[in-house]
């Protein structure tokens, strides 16, 4: 999964259309749409501050895994 697919991802999972998106996170709709279809790579600030907002690391990974990616790395890790 490329980082245009990780912020579709993380803004659908929490419900927000691009607009609510944009005024989260102070960035403007047209720059959001850019980075979801991929025609512009989003800055580091941008990145850090969409991670920040909600509640991901900079990777872009939750910053509190679930249950269930706790047990899939538990499993993988005792392979």
């Amino acid at each position: 999964m490329d980082i245009r697919e990780r912020l579709k991802e993380i803004r659908l999972l929490k419900g927000l259309s691009v607009r609510a998106t944009s005024k989260a996170i102070g960035s403007s709709r047209q720059a959001i749409m850019y980075f979801e279809r991929g025609e512009k790579n989003p800055t580091f600030k941008f990145a850090q501050n969409y991670a920040n907002k909600f509640g991901y690391d900079i990777l872009l990974v939750p910053k509190k895994l679930t249950p269930e990616i706790e047990g899939k790395i538990n499993d993988f890790e005792s392979k």
